[in-house]
């Protein structure tokens, strides 16, 4: 009967112990042994350390609570704080997290309520104020990206990593792969239009012509006008001019077409102001003068397929009379600048080097002075003519060695150099002059022109 409680006894302890889930734990004993403990988690809520471990979990009832992952407010190791929790354990890492209470920065496992900037998570780049993400803010911020310092396009409280045109409280900034290119200078877009970029940043006080990979287009107050249809002022291409634009675009043809103060003869974009003659449109064909459509002309008018009619400034294809005209021939004058030759002759020189022997003079200390005759071979006076002068002179030196207050034992070499002609060659030094010649004939009347 004993037997048999000491066996109810211990399956009752190990249900008991199979509930309340103690943790063994061992201590050194006596020469090296190990003496069994028990701690008893029992009643274990919240944060607590694991028996015989580093780790932090959160407890209930007694257990880590693996089906808990959250943001929970607590003390951990000495340390008051939320924390980020993963499956009931304690997680020191850094993060973006959530709770029922909104989304945190998670700085070594704990939210840090103090950081303003942006934090990572698995879901992307985040925009956090006090710490907390924030989910209503659309604006462009300053802060760091993947290792990158500067200014990111945040929607919802998340970097977009876009291409787009997006503002904050400074202004409209082109937006390159979520970050701001300040030097960008183009037109880009957003959902709200096309807009004039310099130096990153929308111009809404600009008027003119921008340029992108798609071509050139017309902007006021810093926005592509896609409805206007004109001939417009301003700069395309460096140059300076009226182009015509259609839809908001330049549009490089050639035709003729309407502004507010006249239609014109557009070339390669551009009016030509310097056109004469009849070109066309698909409305017609036109007289030009000037560039311009002479809507007052009525008369004959000529390009380069023929002689037309015109009334009214256009061709008048249903005319059912034929024109008689007989052309009046102008000479059209020109000038060009004309070579008038000069032929002349020039000398050759060149610089030679000469030679020479400076002689010496005793003075009273009996020192020397090279200041006596110079000998120079040039002219027909060579080396041996020198050797006999100095032989002379040493036949007939007195007794201080000197031959007419000079000492010709020595000689200091010397050189000079001399300007010499070497001969002569021809040069056309002529000179332009403009004259005047006929490049081609015009007809006063209708026009036309012909090779002079």
């Amino acid at each position: 009967m004993k037997k048999c409680r000491n066996i109810c006894a211990i399956i009752g302890a190990l249900m008991l112990g199979m509930c309340i889930a103690p943790v063994h734990t061992f201590a050194a004993g006596p020469e090296g042994s190990q003496i069994s403990t028990e701690t008893d988690t029992r009643g274990w809520n919240g944060f607590h350390q694991s028996p015989g471990s580093e780790e932090w979990y959160y407890y209930t009832d007694g257990r880590p609570d693996t089906s808990l992952t959250d943001v929970i407010k607590g003390k951990v190791d000495g340390e008051n704080g939320w924390w980020h929790v993963v499956r009931g354990k304690v997680i020191f890492d850094n993060t973006v997290a959530k709770n029922s209470n909104g989304w945190w920065y998670i700085e070594d496992g704990k939210v840090n309520f103090k950081y303003n900037g942006f934090g990572e998570n698995k879901n992307g780049w985040w925009y956090c104020k006090g710490g907390k993400v924030q989910f209503g803010t659309n604006s462009v911020i300053k802060g760091k990206v993947n290792g990158q310092n500067g200014w990111w396009h945040v929607v919802k409280g998340e970097v977009s990593f876009d291409n787009t045109v997006a503002k904050n409280s400074k202004g409209w900034w082109h937006v390159q792969n979520g970050k701001v290119n300040f030097n960008s200078n183009t037109v880009a877009k957003n959902s709200k239009g096309w807009w004039y970029i310099r130096n990153g940043k929308v111009n809404f006080k600009y008027n003119g012509f921008g340029e992108n990979k798609n071509g050139w287009w017309y902007c006021k107050g810093g926005k592509v006008q896609f409805g206007t249809n004109s001939v417009i002022k301003g700069k395309v291409n460096g140059q300076n001019g009226w182009w015509h634009v259609v839809r908001g675009k330049v549009t490089f043809d050639n035709t003729v077409a309407k502004n507010s103060k006249g239609w014109w003869h557009i070339q390669k974009g551009k009016v030509n102001f310097n056109s004469n003659t009849v070109a066309k449109n698909s409305n017609g064909w036109w007289y030009i003068k000037n560039g311009k459509v002479d809507f007052s002309y009525t008369g004959l008018a000529s390009n380069q397929n023929g002689v037309w009619y015109i009334r009214n400034g256009k061709v008048d294809f249903n005319a059912s009379r034929k024109v008689k005209h007989t052309h009046k021939w102008r000479a059209h004058k020109a000038t060009k600048q004309v070579w008038v030759p000069n032929i002349v002759t020039v000398d050759d020189y060149e610089v030679q080097t000469i030679p020479g022997a400076r002689f010496y003079t005793q003075n009273g200390d009996g020192s020397y002075t090279a200041n006596g005759p110079t000998y120079w071979i040039e002219n027909g006076f060579t080396w041996d003519d020198l050797k006999e002068i100095i032989e002379h002179a040493m036949k007939n030196a007195d007794s201080n060695g000197l031959y007419n207050g000079v000492y010709y034992g020595n000689y200091q070499n010397v050189t000079k150099t001399k300007r010499v002609k070497t001969g002569s060659h021809k040069e056309d030094r002529g000179h332009y002059e403009k004259q005047s010649y006929t490049d081609y004939y015009k007809c006063s009347s209708c026009g036309a022109r012909k090779s002079a």
